[in-house]
């Protein structure tokens, strides 16, 4: 059975719409479910997302 691809690629840059100042860096996707990192790398804990709750660059910057 072929996997689903997710909105997001793994690596890319996104922001959670709960905190959207810390840039995430998407580590995998897995069951729709984004398993990201802070980006500057201080946390090595994953934070879990849905697809819904986050949004790229571009969506942040019309956000604001």
């Amino acid at each position: 059975m072929k996997e689903v691809e997710g909105r997001y690629k793994v690596g890319t840059c996104v922001f959670a719409k709960k905190i959207p100042d810390e840039p995430l860096t998407i580590r995998k996707y897995k069951a729709k479910v984004y398993y990201c990192r802070l980006s500057d790398e201080t946390d090595p804990t994953d934070l879990v997302y849905f697809e819904h709750e986050l949004m790229s660059l571009q969506e942040k910057k019309e956000f604001e």
